[in-house]
Formats: structure tokens, C-alpha cells, sequence
């Protein structure tokens, strides 16, 4: 079902754009303090709730992009949302216009290996074969905890190129990334979610089922 509820946690999509300084609505301060460090240009973020799993990959009926961050603190649900996602695939056709293969990997688990190596690991030879054949078009790519990685990995533009957006034979793949804020903050994405956790009325429905 498109319209499948979030479970539990409150989603938001984080709308960024750049704004000259020429922009009226920009505070004084914010001005100077721009300036100062001789910046051009600001990025202005906006968050807009997100009311079902659909709107992550199909936002208003968007295509689905390429590479999407969701992003959230410790323990705010992250690995929960995911679980979600593959359970609500299997069992439920959720996304199924969309990806006949769907993969989750837990980047604890990568390390050093290459991406190849960890995809064969979870599908099979075979599988992978036939991924390669179709340039991972119609595969979903779950990437679990970028935070988990080793920093010195994270910081390297090579590893993350090869790992997330330069590697060849799945250039047709969707790829999804969960990170606590700290570890992707200068990942460039198409699309970030941010995983904000319960809010009241979440909560006392959790108690009452519980």
C-alpha cells in the first residue's frame, strides 16, 4: 500500500536551498557573520512532515532519487523504520513498482571489504550476476549505520565515492543510508529524513497496545 503509516516515529523531510545574501529575509547578523567568513551564499533548510513510508521514496509523487539519508540520533527508531521497510516489501508488495530486489547491509559488517564482496555475501553469486546484468536497476540498497564505519573511512571522499555513488556496476541502484547526524554531515544526497521519534499521541498509542 502506498499510503502505509510510519510506525511509531515521526518523519520529517528536510527541504534545503541556497539563499543569496542579497536576500532581504536574512537577519542583519546572519549577514555579517557571512561576510566575515566570506561566504556567498546560505543554505536555508525547512522541514516538512512526512505522513507515510510512500512520501520517503515518492515525495508529492516525485520520482524516486538516487541516494536518500535518513538521519536520526541513538535510539530514535532509525533501525526500526528500515525493518519496516524490507518487512513491509516481502510481505506487503510495499515498493514493488518500484525494486524487485531489496538488500540490507549493515556497514559494520563492510569495513575494508568492497561493496562487491558484501553484496555477494547477502544474495549469492548468482544474484549478484544478475544485479551486475541489470546495473542494479530495480534494487533497493540499504546501508545501515554510516556511523558505525571507522572515521578515518567516513572522511575519505574515495571510500564513500566507491561505496555510495561511484561504483560502476550498480549505477542504476537506489540507495538508502542510515547515519546518526554527526558521521554524514557533509554527505552530498538527493534526499535527507530525519527520524524525530515519538511524539505524544505515538507514545500513549504504544503504551495502550502494550
Amino acid at each position: 500500500p502506498r499510503h502505509h503509516v510510519i510506525p511509531y516515529v515521526r518523519l520529517a523531510l528536510i527541504l534545503e536551498k541556497e539563499v543569496s545574501l542579497g536576500d532581504k529575509q536574512l537577519n542583519k547578523v546572519t549577514k555579517l557573520t557571512l561576510l566575515a567568513m566570506g561566504e556567498v551564499d546560505v543554505i536555508r533548510k525547512k522541514k516538512e512532515s512526512l505522513s507515510s513510508l510512500w512520501d520517503i521514496f515518492h515525495y508529492q509523487n516525485q520520482p524516486c532519487p538516487r541516494l536518500i539519508l535518513i538521519m536520526g540520533g541513538p535510539g530514535i527508531g532509525k533501525t526500526t523504520l528500515i525493518n519496516e521497510i524490507c518487512l513491509m516489501w516481502a510481505r506487503d508488495n510495499f515498493l514493488a513498482e518500484d525494486f524487485d530486489v531489496v538488500i540490507l547491509i549493515p556497514l559494520r559488517s563492510v569495513q575494508q571489504k568492497p561493496l562487491k564482496q558484501v553484496v555477494m555475501e547477502h544474495i549469492g553469486e548468482e544474484g549478484y550476476k544478475q544485479m551486475v546484468d541489470s546495473a542494479g536497476s530495480r534494487c533497493l540498497l540499504i546501508l545501515e549505520g554510516l556511523d558505525e564505519l571507522a572515521a578515518e573511512q567516513r572522511k575519505s571522499d574515495h571510500f564513500l565515492c566507491s561505496l555510495l555513488r561511484g561504483y560502476t556496476l550498480l549505477k542504476e541502484a537506489v540507495v538508502v543510508i542510515t547515519s546518526r547526524p554527526h558521521a554524514c554531515e557533509k554527505l552530498t544526497v538527493d534526499r535527507k529524513v530525519e527520524v524525530i521519534g515519538f511524539g505524544m499521541e505515538e507514545i500513549k498509542e504504544f503504551v495502550d497496545i502494550s
